[in-house]
């Protein structure tokens, strides 16, 4: 018997659910596909970018965790093709 179109794109999602940490901080819930494929070359090097700043650093809690993200993010928003150092 076929299975319908919502069953399979269903069958294909992963809900996630964070927890919170010790302060509080939680990430809200969402929807992960598992065959989410990035093909898009901007998303990727803007990713490269933040990984590259994030490198190395360590944080005390979840907070600092999102303004460290939140301050490479706005770094790197629009630095395409260019190759100097952000943090």
């Amino acid at each position: 018997m076929p299975r319908s179109a919502f069953g399979m794109v269903a069958s294909q999602q992963i809900p996630v659910v964070p927890k919170p940490d010790d302060k509080g901080y939680k990430q809200p819930p969402y929807i992960r596909s598992t065959h989410a494929v990035q093909t898009s070359s901007r998303l990727i090097e803007f990713q490269q970018c933040v990984a590259n700043a994030m490198a190395g650093k360590h944080f005390p809690d979840r907070g600092a965790v999102r303004e460290a993200l939140a301050a490479a993010a706005k770094a790197c928003k629009g630095r395409r093709g260019r190759e100097e150092e952000v943090f």
